[in-house]
């Protein structure tokens, strides 16, 4: 693969600016609502290529208050808010694969409608509970939810629905909750609504703030546990190719055959470390034409592209990634990274040991880029609940590793990521510390006891209490009829 070398150029010149691809919307992509509006605004936009037109009821409305991405987000109110959206097939999934996503953060939590097309009818939704727990399912018919718990109040999450051939699964934060063969999809007239339903005569409407609302038709946008956006959805209303779905359009793409799933620059070329030969013919490159640009301005020692008389560190080593200073960057952050586990809850009965699977990855690109090799990490360590367990990274600084956790009453393991850089003499030493963290909860098999069994022991319960009675009532005359005999 042909490798680019912007971000070493950027740093020369200004600072490192490399940036990961945000997805585009694509021909699937038939409902697209980002927020992106003034605090207060009610007009709302599909920024789709259906560009259906979106009405809002209530005192729905834009806010800065909360945001994912863009500076605003969509709040209502929980008092009958909600978005409406006339009827189409996009939102048919009977027959078709499709894909509901979006970012929320749920004030007050109680039962809500999230997406639906079920007005006081028995109609599709998408919906949560108070005690946290995520659904979909046909209004009064068939239903699918996931545990209590995986949403918080006040917390942003990525939830999604996704319908591939006859199965649906519901991802929490790219977490796999609840997945079925259940049919939880139908054909309705009614217009789409965002934000709540009225079921029974009850209004169950969201209080909270929503953000990056998608749908989409023919795609199962995931089929297995997955990260989440880290960006918005980039609207093109054109629909650009972008042959190896790196998120960078063809047009743009210096790197066309990018490998699926590698993290790439704002040019679609994949992030890598590159050779000290590299970083001295970038770095050449990129002060030529500065040189020819200074003339006779002023002289430059060290080469690095600042003139003397602007260059706060005259005698930078040749190859360091400077500031518009003429100074060596100092990195003062940790290495960024990721850590997921297979199983975020734990359902067993108590004291069975439960192999989880934990995996991820550290990367610290400055000091890959200084150094000339390797992730740009010295060490990393996954604390399970203080308990310390050290990391072999591979080539690309992933790692994975299985744990056995004991499946004890209400317990909750914190999973922490740590991970320190690489020293280097430019970078002024390592630089450590917490890079990422999850949770494995252990569910109460309580919870779950099948109700009719649960009374059938109390019955059985209440049966030997009668047999104890009646035995002591056959005692206390038995007793009585001797105590005449004696007399």
């Amino acid at each position: 693969m042909k490798k680019s070398l912007p971000c070493i150029i950027s740093a020369v010149i200004f600072s490192l600016t490399c940036v990961l691809g945000n997805a585009m919307a694509d021909s699937n992509t038939v409902l697209l609502i980002h927020s992106n509006n003034q605090d207060g605004s009610n007009i709302f936009t599909d920024s789709s290529a259906s560009n259906n037109s979106i009405s809002p009821n209530g005192n729905v409305v834009h806010s800065t208050a909360q945001f994912k991405f863009g500076g605003s987000s969509i709040y209502f109110d929980g008092d009958k808010d909600y978005l409406s959206i006339p009827d189409s097939e996009d939102w048919n999934f009977i027959s078709s694969d499709g894909t509901i996503d979006f970012w929320v953060n749920i004030q007050k939590a109680k039962l809500a409608g999230l997406l639906t097309q079920n007005n006081n009818d028995k109609n599709w939704a998408v919906y949560a509970y108070e005690d946290g727990r995520v659904a979909a399912g046909i209004i009064g018919v068939n239903k699918m939810e996931s545990p209590p718990g995986v949403l918080v109040a006040g917390v942003w999450h990525h939830i999604a629905f996704v319908k591939s051939g006859n199965v649906t699964t519901i991802y929490v934060d790219g977490i796999n909750v609840v997945s079925g063969t259940t049919g939880v999809w139908n054909s309705s007239s009614n217009p789409l609504r965002v934000g709540g339903f009225n079921y029974g005569g009850s209004d169950n409407y969201l209080e909270g703030y929503m953000d990056e609302i998608r749908v989409s038709k023919g795609v199962a946008r995931w089929t297995s546990n997955f990260t989440p956006p880290t960006g918005p959805v980039e609207s093109d209303m054109f629909v650009k190719s972008d042959m190896d779905d790196d998120g960078v359009i063809d047009e743009w793409d210096v790197c066309p055959d990018t490998p699926v799933n590698s993290p790439v620059d704002n040019r679609g070329c994949a992030i890598d470390c590159f050779s000290q030969d590299d970083i001295d013919a970038a770095v050449e490159a990129a002060i030529k034409p500065l040189q020819q640009e200074i003339g006779t301005l002023g002289e430059d020692s060290d080469g690095d592209g600042v003139i003397d008389s602007k260059d706060s560190c005259p005698d930078t080593p040749l190859g360091s990634i400077i500031t518009q200073d003429g100074c060596p960057v100092v990195d003062t952050n940790p290495p960024t990274g990721a850590v997921k586990v297979s199983k975020p809850y734990i359902w067993q009965q108590y004291n069975q040991d439960v192999k989880v699977t934990i995996s991820g990855y550290v990367r610290d690109e400055l000091s890959c880029l200084i150094d000339g090799a390797g992730t740009g990490v010295s060490s990393a360590y996954i604390s399970i609940s203080g308990k310390i367990n050290e990391l072999a990274l591979d080539g690309s600084g992933r790692f994975s590793i299985d744990i056995k956790f004991k499946a004890e009453k209400e317990m909750i393991y914190n999973i922490e990521l740590f991970a320190a850089d690489t020293k280097s003499a430019s970078l002024g030493g390592p630089n450590k510390g917490l890079v990422d963290s999850v949770q494995i909860r252990v569910q109460k098999p309580e919870k779950y006891v099948d109700s009719d069994k649960t009374k059938g022991q109390k019955d059985e319960k209440c049966v030997d209490s009668h047999k104890t009675k009646d035995q002591k009532d056959k005692k206390s005359k038995k007793d009585t009829k001797n105590d005449r005999k004696v007399r």
